[in-house]
């Protein structure tokens, strides 16, 4: 089968199955030296770094490359995890009668006519009956 017939077949172009990919020169010694800043500077991103080559280079270097090239080699940062306060778990009391424990809420809304509504209001937790 022709490259033609093939290529038309899983429907690609030509130019794109033969593209091989250029091993660039300039990309090695970029890599060296983003390697360096980055022993150097372990806490620095790409942006950084990109700030620091192109201070280094008569020609500017792109940041699109410069995080590509970050990423390939491993030295993108790890995000830092959160850290979490741990708190020891308080039992919940076992109630067994009535009025052994209350809980309290403040509420407030607002009437059709714009007149505000606050209710206080008082349950029992074993019942979960409201003060009367």
């Amino acid at each position: 089968m022709s490259e033609r017939k093939a290529c038309e077949l899983v429907g690609i172009g030509r130019s794109s199955q033969r593209y091989r990919h250029k091993n660039n020169e300039a990309n090695e010694g970029l890599t060296a030296r983003l390697r360096e800043l980055a022993a150097e500077h372990p806490r620095y991103g790409y942006r950084r770094m990109e700030v620091l080559v192109n201070r280094e280079q008569a020609t500017p270097v792109n940041h699109k490359r410069i995080y590509r090239l970050y990423r390939q080699e491993g030295l993108a940062l790890q995000k830092l995890k959160r850290k979490r306060i741990r708190r020891e778990a308080v039992p919940q009391r076992l109630l067994t009668k009535p009025q052994q424990e209350w809980a309290m809420d403040f509420l407030q809304d607002r009437a059709e006519n714009g007149q505000t509504l606050r209710v206080f209001g008082v349950v029992d937790q074993y019942t979960r009956s409201a003060c009367g």
